[in-house]
């Protein structure tokens, strides 16, 4: 069986030195956490050290460890509309792309008396996530149009994918 070993205290020195060149460089760093990320001796370690923004691309099945995160994370993987209330639940901001599941998260902020942070993310050309860039100005006014709306545009977003010098991702 495969078996990873993690050196807490290289991760320690790396993520101190990483916190402090970002807050020199006046920059807020995000601690993206997956798959063996997910322990907690580990989630401890970074918010320890500097990390005060954690973002998650799954939903955990027992929440993302609320007790020792400084703040509610952030869901960097797209929702899909059955998602939304666990997401919800557990996430103070989501990347999104669909106008359905903006107006879903809004529908279960609003039963729940909540507010979510959401940042749309724009297609870049390699057709993986977002909306496209000529439709970006038209679904941020609809995101605005929401009526009751409890969400807070935060913003826009963009995978940018590494080109090879051929050209080739």
């Amino acid at each position: 069986m495969a078996q990873l070993t993690v050196d807490i205290k290289k991760l320690t020195h790396n993520i101190r030195f990483l916190a402090r060149s970002c807050k020199d460089a006046g920059l807020e760093m995000m601690g993206v956490l997956k798959g063996p990320g997910l322990d907690s001796v580990i989630i401890r370690t970074m918010a320890g050290n500097g990390i005060e923004t954690f973002g998650f691309s799954s939903i955990p099945r027992t929440g993302p460890h609320d007790d020792i995160l400084p703040r509610k994370p952030v869901f960097i993987s797209l929702p899909s509309i059955h998602e939304v209330p666990r997401m919800v639940r557990y996430f103070g901001a989501s990347l999104n792309s669909e106008i359905s599941v903006i107006q879903r998260i809004n529908e279960v902020l609003v039963a729940e008396n909540r507010s979510h942070s959401i940042v749309l993310m724009v297609d870049t050309g390699d057709l993986r996530e977002g909306v496209l860039p000529e439709n970006v100005v038209d679904t941020v006014k609809m995101i605005h149009e929401i009526k009751n709306s409890r969400l807070v545009f935060s913003g826009i977003g963009t995978n940018l994918g590494m080109l090879r010098r051929d050209g080739a991702r």
